[in-house]
């Protein structure tokens, strides 16, 4: 499904559908087709396990069976007030006031609990959320421009940049106090001209053994 997907299942404990279980027969219905698969099985095999999902996740909110992930924060009503508004309209230029708002919670409370039902403050969660979205759709064939506005990028150089994990980089600036600045990168080596090579001395005449 993609780690976006991937993601709703973290912390959720195994679950059995059992005969009297309301999802029996679509499971019933499921396994039958792909036992004796007819003409358009593969749209009903696929219309079958998406609302076996679906419900599944809902049973899982419901009963509370994860412990943390994306569905222990959607079984928190107040978190799920969040979540819902996030993945609705992830291009917005959310701000963790206007997410506290949503919650009814104070902000120590609201980053506090977000932090410890989804494992990441909100601003990471939706970071993330964005740009495993944006691949998904790239990986599908988006353009990269459309791609990047649907997700809140100004422009697709920035979510070209945030593709690669440029954006988490930290930004040049002045070091801490007491702390001493690292000194600047080598230039390339200088060149010298190198000094002339003395002439060799000159070899004296040997005198002419013929004489007059």
């Amino acid at each position: 499904m993609g780690p976006a997907s991937d993601r709703l299942w973290e912390g959720m404990a195994g679950m059995t559908v059992a005969m009297g279980d309301p999802l029996f027969p679509l499971v019933a219905l499921s396994v039958a087709e792909a036992e004796a698969p007819r003409c358009g099985a593969d749209h009903l095999l696929k219309g079958y396990v998406q609302s076996f999902v679906v419900h599944l996740l809902r049973q899982a909110i419901e009963e509370g069976a994860a412990s943390r992930g994306v569905l222990a924060g959607l079984a928190d009503p107040r978190l799920a007030r969040v979540l819902v508004a996030l993945h609705e309209a992830p291009a917005k230029p959310w701000k963790v006031e206007a997410m506290c708002e949503l919650a009814g919670m104070s902000r120590s409370a609201f980053m506090a609990r977000f932090a410890e039902v989804l494992g990441e403050p909100p601003t990471s969660y939706l970071r993330r959320f964005r740009l495993e979205k944006a691949r998904a759709e790239l990986d599908a064939g988006g353009r990269v421009g459309v791609v990047a506005r649907r997700y809140g990028y100004a422009s697709p150089d920035a979510f070209t940049r945030a593709m690669k994990g440029r954006d988490t980089s930290p930004c040049p600036g002045p070091p801490p106090a007491g702390q001493t600045p690292p000194p600047p990168p080598a230039g390339p080596p200088a060149f010298r001209r190198k000094a002339a090579r003395p002439a060799p001395p000159a070899r004296p005449r040997r005198p002419s053994q013929w004489t007059r």
